[in-house]
């Protein structure tokens, strides 16, 4: 455990100020919340698809189709819900953090598990020129992020108190530990 209190490393203990649980960093459109959208109203075109690959061919190639449908069509749906949320820009330019509050674990006691960065900003198009030629490329920008901001996450885990003694369970899960910003936790050093 370190010492200085403006520093969290993996092993430190924390107490949750804000329990703000981290759920995603990206753009508006969530990708998932996009799939359920495009799964409801194309679920019967994407069987209709299988189906009619089911047919065509040699039956052998057909068995392994159909014994393969929900991968075949988890991949269509993908496919479909990646362009659909192309089409929408991502829903918008500004990528940021997304949380849902979790009462639970407010003043709570936590061990921090693992260590994580995320970035958010203002998406920006790169450009580039073309060579005419003469071998040198006019100026080039790659894409990026405009007004970008590190964020770092903290996997926090539960804290056991066994004979007075301290002890950080190794076993992790979605229902046991989580991610949350470094910003909604103050750290506990070892006198506290």
């Amino acid at each position: 455990m370190s010492k200085r209190k403006d520093i969290i490393r993996v092993g430190d203990m924390v107490r949750v100020i804000t329990p703000e649980v981290f759920v995603r960093c990206g753009y508006p459109l969530d990708f998932k919340e996009a799939r359920e959208h495009v799964d409801a109203e194309m679920e019967q075109s994407i069987w209709d698809i299988i189906k009619a690959l089911s047919t065509m061919g040699d039956k052998r190639r057909n068995d392994r189709i159909f014994k393969r449908k929900p991968r075949v069509y988890r991949r269509i749906l993908n496919a479909l819900t990646y362009d659909y949320v192309s089409l929408k820009g991502f829903g918008g330019n500004e990528r940021s953090i997304y949380t849902r509050s979790v009462p639970e674990l407010a003043g709570s006691m936590r061990s921090v598990c693992g260590i994580r960065y995320v970035k958010t900003g203002t998406r920006y198009a790169g450009y580039g020129g073309k060579s005419f030629g003469f071998g040198d490329y006019d100026d080039y920008e790659p894409p990026g992020l405009a007004n970008a901001k590190t964020h770092k996450l903290l996997r926090i885990g539960p804290v056991v108190i066994i004979g007075g003694e301290l002890f950080f369970p190794q076993i992790y899960g979605p229902k046991i530990d989580s991610w949350i910003e470094a910003c909604h936790v103050e750290k506990l050093l070892e006198d506290d």
